[in-house]
């Protein structure tokens, strides 16, 4: 009958996933030295009986921190939706912020722990953080970066980064507009701020820029 069918088919699929499941575990065995194939294979396992999602909990622990500052590192946070790690994802953004993993490293935490960007940006890593969120268009990120740049109190270089970062989006631009409108960049930013305003692909931005900057 067809309910017999169904049954045999569940049955089926059920041992096939068992059995692949089993495989990448073994692989996750004998990789213990790739961190790549280790990620790689933990992001295939499905549906894991209680058993073996300890085991594999055990593999991510011990994981995360042989690929901590690695993409797989990201990977890996993504992959299990961890979220505890906004501080080491931003370690990572900071250290490379021009890598694809960055950006994936930022829309995590901003997904997990938006208030960490703001703790990032007002600590040592000011700096280097501000590129690493260049690509973002998502308000909060604006906000803070433009807060960065108007703010007198914090070093030049973390102004110059926020200032950067935020002429890489037209809203971040736009931003920088309404800060140049609003007298809110100081004059040793001005120059930075007209050279990379002018410069943009925004074509209305860039008209408005020639008549404030």
């Amino acid at each position: 009958t067809l309910g017999v069918v169904m049954w045999g088919l569940i049955i089926l699929l059920v041992r096939t996933l068992v059995a692949k499941n089993q495989a990448i575990l073994s692989t996750l065995d004998g990789a213990s030295g790739n961190p790549t194939i280790a990620v790689e294979a933990l992001s295939r396992l499905k549906n894991l009986d209680p058993d073996k999602a300890a085991q594999v909990k055990a593999m991510v622990a011990k994981m995360l921190d042989s690929t901590k500052g690695t993409a797989e590192f990201v990977q890996l946070v993504e992959q299990f939706d961890l979220r505890d790690r906004s501080g080491d994802l931003l370690a990572y953004a900071a250290q490379h912020p021009t890598d694809v993993a960055a950006g994936t490293a930022v829309k995590l935490v901003l997904r997990n722990d938006p208030n960490a960007l703001g703790t990032a940006l007002a600590g040592p890593d000011g700096t280097t953080v501000p590129a690493a969120l260049s690509a973002s268009t998502d308000r909060g990120v604006i906000k803070l970066l433009s807060d960065l740049a108007a703010n007198p109190k914090r070093e030049l270089p973390a102004r110059q980064a926020a200032v950067t970062a935020l002429t890489r989006s037209k809203p971040g631009s736009q931003a920088l507009l309404e800060l140049a409108k609003k007298k809110q960049l100081s004059p040793e930013l001005t120059p930075l701020a007209a050279s990379l305003l002018h410069n943009v692909s925004y074509r209305d931005v860039r008209d408005e820029a020639a008549k404030l900057l």
